[in-house]
């Protein structure tokens, strides 16, 4: 995968950044990333930073990069998908949660992502649809429930909403 010197210097930036030494984390994937375009962690794990600092201009391709290098992996695909749920752009957001579902149909986060983008792009029954899907899996889940809600009266179902 990496040579060995690139495997530490991932390893050591990966446990400043779950520390909260982002500016010396960052500081680590850049140099990963000069020395190979194609390191798709660190490609991922600057793009958090970016996206924590706010500088989702800078976040969103980074992220992608990361995405359109390896085969799918969800916990990626999850983070890029709630980067693009953040900045509104809901089609986008859907088109990358239903890519994640393929690899992983039970993945409560990016079911929810995708019905709460459903919601938001006014399809109605398909969100209603996709947040049943959610409370099969976690029939409390708060933000779903609201959500349902409020799919179910923009469909004119006060009484069950």
């Amino acid at each position: 995968m990496f040579a060995g010197g690139d495997q530490q210097k991932l390893q050591t930036g990966y446990l400043l950044h779950q520390r909260g030494a982002v500016v010396e984390a960052a500081k680590l994937y850049r140099e990963l990333i000069e020395k190979d375009a194609r390191n798709y962690h660190a490609l991922h794990f600057l793009g958090l930073i970016e996206a924590g600092a706010g500088h989702f201009d800078k976040a969103k391709p980074l992220m992608a990069r990361s995405l359109a290098i390896r085969p799918p992996n969800v916990q990626f695909i999850e983070n890029y998908a709630a980067l693009l749920v953040q900045l509104g752009d809901h089609a986008e957001a859907l088109l990358t949660c239903g890519d994640g579902l393929k690899v992983k149909r039970d993945s409560l986060s990016l079911l929810y992502m995708s019905a709460a983008s459903l919601l938001k792009l006014g399809k109605l029954p398909e969100s209603l649809a996709q947040f049943d899907e959610v409370l099969k899996i976690q029939p409390n889940h708060v933000a779903a429930l609201n959500e349902r809600s409020v799919a179910l009266a923009g469909l004119n179902k006060d009484d069950l909403a």
